[in-house]
């Protein structure tokens, strides 16, 4: 589901847990099963987890190429593309899969296409 590496998705784990100071899985989804920790630190394990950690990953590329840690305002469709583009990787295959993220985003607001996931 988060489609990044075991190693890449600790790093952003440990980036919020140092920038923000805070586990990036809200309590009230950590510890929704009987009280058990559920950050297992594994992707695809758990869909609810895996969306946390894709947003983890995300926040850490927005501080890192919109302005350092703690980055607030609003992003164009260039920096979104930059950043969406930087969660796949670099080169030319990650810019193509930058902008077509922000086209299918342009699209599910215009409502002229939809947003999907996959399971």
């Amino acid at each position: 589901m988060t489609n990044m590496s075991d190693a890449t998705l600790n790093n952003a784990i440990e980036y919020t847990l140092t920038t923000y100071c805070k586990n990036p899985i809200a309590d009230r989804d950590r510890y929704a099963m009987f009280g058990i920790d559920s950050d297992l630190r594994i992707t695809g394990y758990d869909m609810i987890a895996d969306f946390y950690y894709c947003a983890a990953h995300i926040r850490q590329n927005i501080d890192a190429l919109l302005g350092g840690p703690c980055f607030t305002g609003v992003l164009d469709d260039s920096q979104m593309a930059r950043v969406i583009a930087a969660y796949n990787g670099t080169g030319p295959a990650a810019a193509r899969y930058g902008q077509e993220g922000v086209d299918a985003i342009d699209g599910a607001i215009c409502r002229s296409g939809s947003l999907y996931w996959y399971e």
